[in-house]
């Protein structure tokens, strides 16, 4: 069962960062005004575990989502390095989304993200390995 808050904490503090913040393809990232990080990043900032099968408790879901979650890795139509190219406010709101819908339905969805943010058929971004 999906740990609402933890996961609304989560939400509350990617929506107080900084949008340059936001990153997908590092776990933590220094950067000369504060560490970026990726979702996996924020949620140890609150006190997740390191290991992903424990932080799968503390999100309330299964490992095969907290993969999907923090790497991306269930054929979305953009990869990490790809997602990291995009400007920072809207990564900032793609990571939003998709933790919102995580609440909303129980299971990670990046593509309905990328869909709704109208970036599905952009192929400067589209990853077609």
């Amino acid at each position: 069962m999906i740990n609402t808050d933890n996961i609304n904490r989560l939400i509350e503090t990617i929506s107080k960062a900084p949008a340059d913040h936001m990153i997908m393809n590092n776990w933590n990232e220094p950067r000369p005004c504060g560490t970026a990080h990726c979702i996996g990043g924020w949620a140890q900032v609150l006190g997740a575990p390191q290991d992903p099968r424990d932080r799968a408790k503390w999100y309330g879901i299964n490992t095969i989502e907290v993969n999907a979650l923090e790497f991306m890795n269930n054929d979305q139509m953009f990869g990490l390095a790809q997602f990291d190219m995009l400007p920072a406010d809207q990564r900032k709101v793609l990571m939003l989304g998709v933790l919102n819908n995580l609440l909303a339905t129980g299971h990670v969805d990046w593509d309905k993200q990328f869909i709704d943010a109208g970036l599905e058929g952009d192929e400067d971004y589209d990853d077609d390995c």
